[in-house]
């Protein structure tokens, strides 16, 4: 993108508060703006429409919870427990 000519407006500390562009510039970037916006729209669909089209069984989550609490068993033992103060 070509450089964008602007001027910077202050207030009486010095911070800036505003910018003034010409209105040529100021249309290119609300398209920019705007093409971004609908590509995330587009993006955001997309996720969305694949989300709804997993189920649990095809991401196999119940076997792997399943094995995640029932497959360690030590991590229940007191003395392996990094967190038990009684050990």
């Amino acid at each position: 993108m070509p450089a964008i000519k602007k001027q910077i407006v202050t207030d009486e500390d010095f911070n800036p508060v505003a910018v003034i562009i010409n209105y040529h510039d100021w249309k290119r970037i609300e398209a920019l703006l705007f093409e971004h916006e609908q590509n995330l729209s587009v993006d955001k669909q997309a996720v969305s429409l694949f989300a709804k089209s997993l189920t649990d069984e095809e991401l196999n989550v119940f076997p792997i919870m399943q094995l995640a609490e029932t497959g360690f068993a030590e991590w229940n033992d007191p003395e392996d427990d990094i967190y038990n103060d009684v050990a």
